[in-house]
């Protein structure tokens, strides 16, 4: 088996064997974690002046009132882990469970650089 063949194969394993309860709450959580951080981040990024929030929604919610900018990215992204791990035995959704993942991890180190660079 060559390694591009093993990759797939453990990609495979990963979309299509079912979720066991302690990896959904896991994933799920940790992508929920993350959010929050991400959240609290990006409002000091924001307050500060060194970042623009590009979505029109949240920049208007973040201009009325930081907490309202917050409330409203949690309750987004807790209204997407629902859907998420209520088609949790659909291989999209963990495919889904796990790109997230893996944004919002990419996101974490982007604040973290920034954080080392301009703090």
């Amino acid at each position: 088996m060559t390694t591009q063949e093993s990759s797939l194969a453990v990609f495979s394993h990963l979309l299509n064997e079912p979720w066991q309860a302690h990896e959904i709450h896991g994933l799920l959580g940790s992508i929920f974690i993350f959010n929050a951080a991400d959240a609290l981040c990006t409002i000091v990024w924001l307050e500060s002046g060194l970042a623009t929030e590009a979505n029109p929604l949240l920049a208007w919610m973040f201009a009325f009132h930081p907490a309202l900018f917050f409330v409203a990215k949690m309750t987004l992204v807790a209204l997407g882990l629902v859907l998420l791990a209520r088609y949790r035995h659909h291989a999209l959704a963990r495919g889904g469970a796990y790109l997230l993942f893996m944004l919002f991890t990419l996101l974490i180190c982007y604040h973290i650089a920034g954080g080392i660079l301009f703090g």
